[in-house]
Order: C-alpha cells, then sequence, then structure tokens
C-alpha cells in the first residue's frame, strides 16, 4: 500500500513501538517467575521498584525508541513524498493502536471514577486537622472502613467518620502513616503509568502478574514505613488492620485511590508479617544517587544519536518492506 509522508511515520512508528513493547513484554513475562522470588527476599520498597521497574520497561523502551530514534532518523534521512509501506507493518500498527487506546482507555477509565469518587467525598466531608498529623485531613461522611489516599498529583488522605470512632488514636495515626507513605512513594501515579503501558495485547497482559506482585509489596513497603522500626506502631497498624476488616463492606474504593486495606484477601498475610515484629523500613536515597544513572543514560544517547538514527532508520526501511 502506497502511503502518504506522514501517514507512512505514523504507522511506522506504530508497528515500531509495538514491535518493542511486544517483544520486551514476552521476555520480561518470561523472566516474571525468578524477578517475584528474587522480590521475596529482597526488602519491600526494593522489591517494589524492581517489579515496578520490570513492568514499566516495555512500555518505556518503545516509546523511547520511537520518540527519540524512529521520529527523528525519519525527518531527517527520509525524503518526502508518498512510499509504500507493507501489510505486516499496517497489521503491527495497527495492533500497536488498539494496544495504545486500550490502554488509554483503561487509564481514563480509571481517572473518571477516581475522581468522581473524590467529587462525592468533598461534597461530603471537611478538612480536619488530626492531633500528631503534618497536614489537614478529608473526615468524610462515608459507608464502610475508608482510609484511603485520593489524587494523582497533589494526593489527599481521606478518613470515614465512623473509622475515626472505631480505631484508638495509636491505630488512627498508624493507618494515617500508612497513607502518607503512599502519598511520598507517589504510589498513586505509579499505578496510573501502570494503567497506560500498553499490553502485549488488546485484552491480553502478559505482565499482570507482576502488577499483582507490586501492588503487594507497595502496600508491605507503606507498612513498613508506617511502623518506623518500632514493634508497638507495627502492632498498632497489625490492630488497625483487623477492626478495619472487621467492619461492615462499602463501596468499593476506585483503582486510584488507595486503600489501606488493599486487596481482601491480603488483609491477613500483612497482619501477620507485622505481628512477627517491627520490618526495617529503607532509607531514602539521595536525590543524586537515585537520578545519576539518568544523567549518564542521557550523556550516553547524546553520543550515540547520529549513529542511533541511521541505525533506526534502516530498520523503519526494512519494517516497511
Amino acid at each position: 500500500m502506497i502511503l502518504p509522508f506522514g501517514l507512512r511515520l505514523v504507522a511506522l512508528a506504530l508497528a515500531a513501538g509495538f514491535l518493542v513493547n511486544a517483544g520486551l513484554s514476552l521476555a520480561a513475562w518470561a523472566a516474571a517467575p525468578l524477578a517475584i522470588r528474587r522480590a521475596g527476599s529482597m526488602k519491600a520498597r526494593s522489591a517494589g521498584r524492581l517489579l515496578l521497574g520490570l513492568r514499566l520497561v516495555p512500555a518505556a523502551a518503545a516509546v523511547l525508541f520511537v520518540a527519540v530514534w524512529c521520529v527523528p532518523g525519519y525527518f531527517w534521512l527520509e525524503q518526502p513524498g508518498p512510499e509504500r509501506v507493507s501489510l505486516v507493518c499496517l497489521a503491527a500498527a495497527a495492533l500497536g493502536f488498539a494496544a495504545s487506546a486500550a490502554a488509554a482507555v483503561r487509564a481514563c477509565g480509571a481517572l473518571a471514577r477516581s475522581a468522581q469518587r473524590w467529587r462525592g467525598w468533598r461534597a461530603a466531608g471537611r478538612r480536619v486537622l488530626l492531633p500528631g498529623e503534618p497536614g489537614p485531613v478529608w473526615v468524610v461522611e462515608t459507608p464502610g472502613p475508608v482510609v484511603a489516599l485520593a489524587g494523582i498529583l497533589r494526593p489527599h488522605m481521606v478518613v470515614a467518620r465512623t473509622v475515626i470512632g472505631v480505631l484508638s488514636p495509636d491505630e488512627l495515626a498508624s493507618a494515617l502513616r500508612h497513607e502518607r507513605a503512599h502519598s511520598n512513594s507517589r504510589d498513586n501515579l505509579k499505578r496510573l503509568a501502570v494503567m497506560l503501558a500498553p499490553p502485549l495485547l488488546p485484552g491480553w497482559c502478559v505482565l499482570h502478574p507482576i502488577e499483582q506482585a507490586w501492588l503487594s509489596f507497595a502496600e508491605w513497603a507503606a507498612d513498613d514505613r508506617a511502623a518506623e522500626g518500632s514493634d508497638s506502631k507495627a502492632l498498632s497498624l497489625a490492630s488497625a488492620l483487623v477492626r478495619l476488616a472487621r467492619m461492615k463492606a462499602g463501596p468499593p474504593v476506585p483503582e486510584l485511590a488507595i486503600s489501606l486495606l488493599g486487596a481482601s484477601g491480603e488483609v491477613g498475610a500483612r497482619v501477620e508479617r507485622l505481628l512477627a515484629g517491627a520490618p526495617e523500613s529503607e532509607p531514602d536515597a539521595s536525590r543524586a544517587a537515585h537520578y545519576g544513572w539518568l544523567l549518564w543514560a542521557g550523556v550516553a544517547m547524546v553520543i550515540l544519536q547520529p549513529v542511533a538514527l541511521l541505525w533506526a532508520h534502516d530498520l523503519l526501511e526494512r519494517l516497511a518492506g
């Protein structure tokens, strides 16, 4: 099929992104059992980083490959005008578009549901300064054991008024420390990034086990930070989890509003872990140490950019058939 310059670029970009994402997703799927076992022997926060990285690398690499190499190389080396594109390339482009659209629909749906619930909570609550809390908390009139973190860029802690009446001051403080740990880790933003990462094929995400394992370790990491290395605080958090799990359930919390209870089937395991002794939380890494590798990667990309553009353009020409 003959396509004009612009449409041919769109087709090649979608096809290239799909193939990179599919190849790396299959590699991550093959490595998932080993990675999850390895994560089980690590501290919760490091395990979460490992699994989150494994889940996001295929999509991030696809976006990087297309945006940094394929598109610039196409504009630099391709002559304007219509050219042929193979049916194989068009099929890959269609699959890439469908997978990206499915991820976008998933993320937009989660954003809409979370925003709707947050508007309801705001309308039924007010901001309150609770003892020991550095900032105000939204205390809302809502059914169910709600202790949650709502929002992406500026998250807010939300607590049902009934929860304040059920938990002791120490238990409530532990519950709020848990949600504040999620806020400091920007876990709602990470959840949105996972939703935006395209699946291997529309309706078929082979990396779902990695997603679920990451969610579990994110809860464990927040538990560790809430316990602060203290057995008494770990016990208070375990007691809070048990008390809330026994309360009458309300409407489910949206995907982008992290609930203290997390997945209902994991509360027991979290309680047992906390009762076994206060887990040791990892200290925060310095900003320089955390982002230093990005600087070196950027320097390497700048140095190799001309060669990479030629290589990427050659791959696109082969893909076009």
